[in-house]
């Protein structure tokens, strides 16, 4: 049941937060806004990735895998209140020792005449953003995000990496890797340990 009202509220509350209000000069024919693949780098994979987390205090080990992925485009209100057709990308992931299944999903939000792209999922009840490019409009005002050319976790250097917080957690992504450090409601720490990135 819980898994389910995760989903929920991650597919209510996304399109709600991204704006819904309708304006009168909006432009014609309706833009298309593709995915950036800058963006999709650092949080989007092929189904059957999976990554291996070590809890830094406890040890613990724990892995997620993404069962299923879905593509296409569609056509609403993202941001500014005007009608525009756009690129999304729905992935599901499972998590094999607390048995979470996470949905996420990444879509363009349009900031004015900017496109800003986001990847959102639920996490013990708190939506979790993803914002890309840096410098644009933020949906909430404790978010931010730093870029470090490398950075080191369990002994391994990653390239090309960016730190999302918000509130009290904090996770790092590298590009064509994915979550490498990420820090829960619970206080946990979990550090990538292995991963496989599938063809």
């Amino acid at each position: 049941m819980k898994k389910i009202l995760n989903k929920i509220l991650l597919l209510i509350l996304f399109p709600v937060l991204m704006g819904s209000n309708c304006r009168d000069d909006c432009n014609e024919p309706v833009p298309f806004h593709k995915l950036d693949k800058d963006f999709l780098s650092y949080c989007v994979f092929p189904e059957g990735s999976w990554w291996v987390y070590e809890e830094e205090i406890s040890g613990e080990i724990d892995s997620t895998y993404i069962i299923s992925k879905e593509s296409g485009r569609k056509e609403g209100i993202l941001g500014r209140g005007c009608n525009v057709k756009y690129e999304y990308e729905y992935i599901t992931i499972q998590q094999v020792i607390n048995e979470d299944v996470i949905f996420c999903h990444a879509s363009p939000r349009i900031v004015d005449v900017n496109t800003v792209w986001y990847y959102a999922y639920s996490k013990s009840s708190v939506i979790h953003f993803f914002k890309f490019p840096d410098n644009r409009d933020t949906l909430r005002k404790d978010f931010f995000r730093t870029r470090y050319d490398s950075l080191i976790v369990s002994g391994k250097s990653y390239m090309n990496v960016v730190e999302i917080r918000s509130g009290s957690y904090s996770e790092f992504y590298s590009k064509d890797v994915g979550q490498i450090r990420r820090g829960f409601k619970d206080s946990t720490k979990w550090n990538l340990i292995k991963y496989h990135i599938n063809n």
